[in-house]
């Protein structure tokens, strides 16, 4: 029977970006799980506003709203100014951190290895002897520089792929970063803890939005078959990011390991996906934890700073 608390989580998912169908994915799963434990609503947004419902003296806010509105400091604004405690990083960094150019640059001078990369705003597209000029030659990756999910994520090889690309953009903030032929590893930070690290290997083609949400198109090795320095090494860089970026309570880091030992940052994902196929639940499980106890690990702190202290024993102690 679940305690008669004084008050309840409400989910946030949904929204109006391209990543809506997770959101309600990750939405309803975490619900279900918290729901065990805290009196729980779930509210599927259509539009990007609060429900007028909502109280700041009683409900608790878990956003789960991928991309745009949820993770770009909007949402956390907006909960902020009515006086809402809430799970996860605040307006600043989650605004930085969905900017990816903008989280790589406050980490400039830090001892973590950074692609070469530059943003432009389309239809304004930089010439291709331009980009292989900066890039040493090197084949590049074009991708919007605020969207998550790999959506949007082209590999460019050649003047005919950048043209094609070009024709096909019409608008909006974009950026291209060279492209970096390694394993891609990625770590989550879960309130001071870091967990084990994932090494992502698609079966065909690359980690794009298909192959993060398709079951069976990629596989997963948790933990990452790493040297124990190499490991130790990620586990730094990611802690690195995630507090230089001003993040708190959860996210995951991602990077691409070139020749075995040097991890180069990629982005920080603030609100990670929470579906079946999603990577901070496995990492969690590689961990020791649930389902359950991970989505109660990540509401926790939002629950302290709502002021309440008297919580049942915290899964991670």
């Amino acid at each position: 029977m679940i305690p008669d608390y004084p008050f309840r989580v409400v989910i946030l998912c949904g929204g109006s970006s391209n990543e809506r169908a997770i959101s309600l994915r990750s939405g309803t799963a975490v619900f279900q799980a918290l729901s065990h434990h805290f009196p729980s609503e779930i509210f599927a947004l259509e539009q990007d506003e609060l429900p007028s419902s909502l109280d700041p003296r009683r409900d608790i806010i878990f956003p789960l709203i991928h991309g745009k509105f949820g993770e770009d400091g909007e949402l956390q604004a907006i909960l902020e100014r009515d006086g809402f405690s809430y799970a996860g990083s605040g307006i600043v960094a989650s605004d930085r951190c969905m900017h990816k150019l903008q989280a790589k640059e406050k980490l400039r001078g830090s001892s973590l290895l950074l692609p070469k990369c530059m943003a432009f705003q389309a239809p304004d597209f930089p010439s291709y002897a331009e980009i292989c000029k900066s890039f040493d030659g090197k084949a590049f990756v074009a991708k919007p520089e605020n969207e998550g999910s790999s959506i949007g994520v082209r590999k460019i090889f050649s003047e005919s792929d950048w043209s094609r690309f070009c024709s096909q953009i019409k608008s909006g903030l974009w950026m291209v970063e060279e492209h970096l032929d390694g394993r891609e590893i990625t770590v989550a930070y879960l309130d001071r803890y870091l967990l084990p690290c994932i090494e992502i290997r698609p079966k065909d083609g690359f980690y794009d939005y298909e192959h993060k949400y398709t079951a069976g198109v990629t596989e997963y090795l948790c933990p990452a078959p790493l040297e124990e320095s190499v490991t130790q090494r990620i586990l730094s860089d990611a802690e690195k990011a995630f507090l230089y970026n001003g993040c708190r309570d959860f996210a995951r880091v991602d990077f691409i390991l070139m020749n075995h030992e040097l991890p180069y940052f990629l982005e920080i994902n603030t609100i990670p996906g929470m579906t079946e196929t999603s990577l901070l639940p496995k990492s969690a499980l590689a961990a020791g934890l649930t389902f359950e106890q991970l989505c109660y690990e990540m509401i926790y702190p939002a629950i302290r700073r709502f002021g309440f202290q008297d919580l049942p024993p915290h899964a991670m102690v």
